[in-house]
């Protein structure tokens, strides 16, 4: 994680504890081995034992899980918190954390990139009220990561045939939630 990421994230942690909340990390860098290996991969197996690899299971995939190399947890700015599951925030205390991360995450630099599509008209990946990114640098590693990544990039994973016919790199890797602007 990179060092501004993680002071910053010190400092938040430190408020949230006093006011009763409890962050954790339970994810942050991964390294594009890390996502293609243990992530992508597995999840593209599981898909080929019911003989699915179209364009349907590939949006099935990008739903929570980043095609490998557009990852924004590569940049070491973003972290999962507390789970990577809806339901811990469905319940009476994931629902008080995630309250307080919206309120409070900004004034330590942090955002929500993947937050409600249909209130903020986004594309892409699907809300993930657990991830969230240190917006003074993503920011910069996002714009840079846009201007380089070409499909080019992406040909050794699973699925890449399908990254230009559906845009992937515009509709996942350009979009951002309306509270990390």
């Amino acid at each position: 994680m990179h060092s501004k990421a993680y002071e910053a994230f010190k400092t938040m942690y430190k408020a949230a504890k006093k006011d009763g909340i409890q962050l954790t990390i339970v994810s942050a860098f991964r390294s594009f081995s890390y996502q293609n290996n243990n992530i992508w991969e597995k999840k593209w197996a599981a898909q080929a034992k019911n003989n699915q690899h179209d364009t349907i299971t590939l949006y099935n995939l990008l739903k929570y899980s980043a095609f490998p190399g557009t990852s924004r947890h590569h940049w070491g700015t973003d972290i999962d918190l507390n789970s990577v599951s809806d339901q811990y925030f469905d319940t009476p205390y994931g629902k008080k954390v995630y309250k307080w991360l919206n309120k409070n995450a900004s004034k330590y630099g942090y955002c929500q990139p993947y937050s409600d599509k249909k209130s903020t008209n986004r594309t892409g990946y699907e809300a993930e009220k657990w991830h969230w990114s240190y917006t003074p640098l993503a920011s910069r590693f996002q714009k840079a990561h846009i201007s380089l990544i070409t499909e080019n990039d992406l040909k050794s994973v699973k699925g890449n045939e399908w990254l230009k016919p559906l845009n992937i790199l515009e509709k996942y890797v350009s979009t951002k939630g309306t509270s990390c602007n």
